[in-house]
C-alpha cells in the first residue's frame, strides 16, 4: 500500500506519535501530554491525540490524506465498550475513512519490544498491565483496570508504598527506613508529623514528589525496608506475567518478557530479579529483555501490517537507522 502510516501511543502520562513510510523510515514526530481519557476527559484526550498527530504529520510535511493506515495503542482501551466509545467519540471523527487498529497500549508495548510476533509484556508505569500472545494467535491481558480490580504494582503505588513505610516507622510499627530522611528532605518538613499534617491538610501534593525513584535509590542505598518494597513489587509483576503465561499455555515455549513502562528504569536490580524468578516457575525458557522499541514504534508496526507491510530485516534496518535522529531532536 502506497503512502505513509502513522503510530499512536496514548497513554496517562504522554502522548506519541510517528510517521513513517512504506519501508520503515522515519518521517515525523509529535509529542503532546495525557491522551488518555480515564484521566483527562474524553474531549481533552481527542484534543491532544489531534494535535499530536498534527505535529508530526507537520514535521513530514504531509497531511493526513497522506496516511495510507493508523495504528493506535491507547490507555484505557479495555473493555468492548470502551473500544467503541474511542471509536465513536474520537478515532472516527479524527480518522475515518482512513483504516486505523485500536489497540490497548499494552499491545502496542508487546509489539515494539520484540521482534518476534508473540511473548508476554509486563507494562508498569503510571498504571499496571500484563499481556501476551502465543504462537497460535491468541491473545490475553491481566490486570489494567485499576488498583479496586486487584492492581496493585504500579509506580504510584511503590511510590506510596515508601511514604506509608515512613508514617509507619515514625509510630514505631515498621523499622526505621532512610525514606524518612529523604521525604523530610524534599519537602521541608520539619518532622514526620509535621508531614503528616501536610499531607493530612492537603498542602502537600505527594503525587508531584519522586516518590518511585527514591523508593529505588533508597533500596539501592541498602534500606531493608525499601528491599522489600521493591522485591514485592517485583514479585507481584512476576505472577502477573506468570499468569498471561498459564492463561496462553506458554509453559514449554522459549519467547521474551518485555519489561515496558518506566518502573522498570529504576536502578535496583531487585525488582527484576524477583520478577524473573516468579515467571522461571512456570515458564524457564523465557527470556526478560527491555523492549527493542518504544510502543509508539508498535503502534506504528500495526499501521504497517494494515497496510499488508511485510514486516522483516529492511523495515527494522530502517528503523534503527532513522529513529536516533528523532529521538536527539526530540529527547
Amino acid at each position: 500500500m502506497a503512502g505513509l502510516f502513522l503510530g499512536v501511543d496514548a497513554g496517562g502520562t504522554k502522548t506519541h506519535c510517528l510517521v513513517a513510510d512504506g519501508s520503515g523510515g522515519i518521517a515525523g514526530f509529535g509529542r503532546g501530554g495525557c491522551g488518555s481519557y480515564e484521566g483527562v476527559g474524553v474531549a481533552a484526550a481527542r484534543d491532544t491525540i489531534r494535535n499530536t498527530i498534527h505535529e508530526a504529520l507537520h514535521g513530514a510535511r504531509a497531511e493526513l490524506r497522506d496516511v495510507a493506515a493508523v495504528g493506535l495503542g491507547i490507555a484505557g482501551a479495555d473493555l468492548p465498550q470502551d473500544y467503541e466509545m474511542l471509536s465513536r467519540e474520537i478515532f472516527d471523527p479524527l480518522l475515518k475513512p482512513i483504516p486505523y487498529l485500536l489497540r490497548n497500549d499494552s499491545f502496542a508495548a508487546l509489539r515494539g519490544g520484540t521482534r518476534d510476533g508473540f511473548g508476554v509484556v509486563v507494562n508498569c508505569g503510571t498504571g499496571v498491565i500484563a499481556a501476551g500472545r502465543n504462537r497460535a494467535g491468541q491473545e490475553v491481558r491481566v490486570g489494567g483496570l485499576g488498583p479496586f480490580f486487584g492492581d496493585k504494582t504500579s509506580g504510584p503505588d511503590i511510590a506510596h508504598e515508601g511514604l506509608i513505610a515512613v508514617f509507619r516507622a515514625d509510630d514505631c510499627t515498621e523499622h526505621p527506613t532512610i525514606l524518612t530522611e529523604m521525604y523530610l528532605e524534599i519537602t521541608g518538613a520539619a518532622s514526620v508529623r509535621d508531614l503528616v499534617v501536610k499531607v493530612y491538610n492537603g498542602k502537600l501534593d505527594v503525587k508531584a514528589l519522586p516518590g518511585t525513584k527514591m523508593v529505588f535509590e533508597a533500596a539501592t542505598r541498602g534500606d531493608a525496608v525499601a528491599q522489600r518494597i521493591i522485591a514485592e513489587a517485583g514479585r507481584e509483576l512476576g505472577r502477573m506475567g506468570a499468569a498471561v503465561v498459564r492463561k496462553l499455555t506458554m509453559h514449554r515455549d522459549s519467547f521474551d518478557v518485555v519489561m515496558a513502562g518506566s518502573v522498570f528504569k529504576g536502578q535496583n536490580p531487585l525488582l527484576v530479579d524477583e520478577m524473573r524468578t516468579e515467571i522461571h516457575r512456570v515458564a524457564p525458557l523465557a527470556r526478560l529483555v527491555k523492549p527493542l522499541f518504544e510502543p509508539v514504534v508498535g503502534a506504528l508496526l500495526f499501521a504497517l501490517e494494515l497496510g499488508r507491510v511485510s514486516i522483516g530485516d529492511e523495515v527494522y534496518a530502517n528503523l534503527e537507522k532513522t529513529l536516533p535522529s528523532h529521538e536527539q531532536l526530540f529527547g
